[in-house]
């Protein structure tokens, strides 16, 4: 759960606002996410570890933008 104005909340808008803006990066993630999936084999906890980066990547370049 995150509370609205805390870090979290935040990136979690910064993150959804820039793959609204950027379709061809949304549609990366949602492959990505598949592969994840099929990758953490029903493990949520090595679903997220694989997902980690790339979003810490996102996020990054979401700042800049």
């Amino acid at each position: 759960m995150t509370y609205p104005g805390s870090i979290e909340h935040r990136e979690k808008i910064l993150f959804r606002d820039y793959l609204k803006r950027n379709p061809k990066e949304a549609k990366k993630y949602y492959e990505f996410k598949k592969k994840c999936m099929r990758e953490a084999n029903s493990n949520p906890s090595k679903y997220r570890k694989l997902k980690d980066s790339y979003i810490k990547a996102i996020l990054e370049r979401a700042r800049k933008s």
